[in-house]
């Protein structure tokens, strides 16, 4: 009764023959494993190459060779230390020794600083007007000062201690004998040869950028008879100092000796003692010491003020500097010498 159904249904149903090949889609390849070599590409979509991890590696290697190599081209075997000479220049720190310290106020020092060893500063570098930077290196932090005096063997820095300055009292801190970190020079202003008249408005320490100046006019300046000196500069330099106590008058008495026998030279101290005959830099103040106006627009071209002193200083006699419009921040033209119209040319130190 029921075995045609299963005759039937065994026709229609063949069995599947065991001669025919396999089809790859039953059984699909297995993954293959990331390749354990660093040179060849992981074919692994959005995986990392493991060449890449292996760059930082590389780089190293070769930054370490040029450091060595470096190292071995400043060998010097005929020298003590085996070490070449390094200039000094603005993008490293170098050592330099106090030599010796003189106290020139109740607040004020003045450190003289001799480059160390291996340390060469060159003439040409120290150009009036310049500047250079200190670092504490306890707090690692650094600030310019203006050289009073400098040369191939010595620097010269004037530092007024502030209760509140970390730089200048960790720098009055320094004796003789130790080390005091400097990188420099930097230019302040660029002589400009044209410039017939200088005069220096100060305030405090703001002097050192004035006897620079100095120094490097008449104290350096070469002998006549020499080749250097068909070319020399030699302007009229006037210098007002402001200062709060007369203690503070530092080089008071080298620069009046100098403006007795220098007729180029005038030199004058003000402060705001109440002895003083002059209690305050004022507009008048600087009308009576030099005359603003004159009348000659191409001798106007050849005179200039320089000011430096602190920043509060610096508003007062010329305006701020820094912000607005200006040459290299120099800021807007104002202060007293907007007051006094004063028509030459004005740099901020």
């Amino acid at each position: 009764m029921f075995a045609r159904p299963i005759l039937r249904s065994a026709r229609l149903h063949p069995r599947p023959s065991l001669t025919k090949p396999f089809s790859t889609t039953q059984f699909p390849r297995a993954a293959k494993r990331p390749s354990t070599n660093p040179f060849k590409s992981n074919p692994s979509p959005g995986a990392e190459s493991p060449y890449k991890k292996h760059i930082g590696l590389k780089v190293g290697m070769i930054l370490s060779m040029i450091y060595m190599g470096y190292q071995l081209l400043t060998i010097d075997p005929s020298k003590e230390g085996h070490i070449k000479p390094k200039t000094f220049e603005n993008q490293f720190f170098a050592p330099f020794e106090v030599e010796k310290v003189e106290d020139v106020s109740p607040t004020t020092r003045l450190f003289r600083l001799i480059p160390t060893e291996g340390t060469v500063v060159k003439e040409e570098q120290l150009q009036a007007i310049g500047h250079v930077f200190v670092k504490n290196p306890t707090m690692q932090i650094e600030r310019p000062y203006t050289p009073t005096s400098w040369s191939p063997s010595h620097i010269d820095l004037l530092i007024k201690a502030y209760p509140d300055g970390e730089m200048s009292r960790y720098i009055h801190r320094q004796q003789p004998g130790e080390m005091i970190q400097v990188k420099g020079v930097y230019e302040t202003w660029k002589v400009d040869r044209e410039v017939e008249e200088v005069v220096c408005v100060v305030g405090g320490t703001g002097v050192a950028a004035a006897k620079q100046l100095v120094e490097e006019v008449w104290q350096k300046a070469p002998k006549e008879g020499k080749e250097e000196a068909v070319d020399r500069w030699t302007p009229k330099i006037t210098v007002v100092h402001a200062a709060r106590d007369p203690s503070e008058l530092i080089f008071k008495s080298e620069f009046t000796k100098l403006a007795t026998s220098n007729p180029s030279f005038n030199y004058h101290p003000i402060t705001d003692a109440p002895s003083s005959a002059t209690t305050r830099i004022t507009a008048d103040t600087l009308r009576k010491l030099f005359p603003t106006d004159t009348g000659d627009k191409e001798k106007e071209k050849k005179r200039i003020v320089l000011v430096c002193g602190s920043d509060g200083f610096v508003e007062y006699v010329a305006g701020q500097k820094g912000v607005g419009e200006g040459e290299l921040g120099q800021g807007v033209f104002g202060g007293l010498l907007r007051e006094i119209g004063w028509r030459g040319k004005v740099w901020k130190l």
